[in-house]
């Protein structure tokens, strides 16, 4: 891949980033052509969420039985809407 492909890759990575809302906090890994969080995700086998106000990983548990939940990433819980 020539460096002007390289750019052009890059730039539309960080242009689809930021049309989608990406979080400030997270940086951009030239090599990886990706956004790397501040503080690696958790490698426990459980599921995680990036919360962006305290720039943390929050564990979420498993959903309640039913359908129509949402999980509330600031508070860390299921919250029927």
């Amino acid at each position: 891949m020539s460096d002007a492909e390289k750019k052009e890759k890059q730039d539309f990575v960080k242009a689809q980033w930021a049309e989608h809302n990406g979080f400030a906090s997270w940086s951009f890994n030239e090599t990886t052509c990706i956004f790397d969080a501040p503080i690696p995700k958790p490698e426990d086998g459980n599921n995680y969420a990036w919360r962006e106000s305290d720039l943390s990983w929050v564990l979420i548990p498993t959903p309640p039985q039913g359908a129509g939940w949402d999980f509330n990433i600031e508070t860390g819980t299921w919250v029927k809407p």
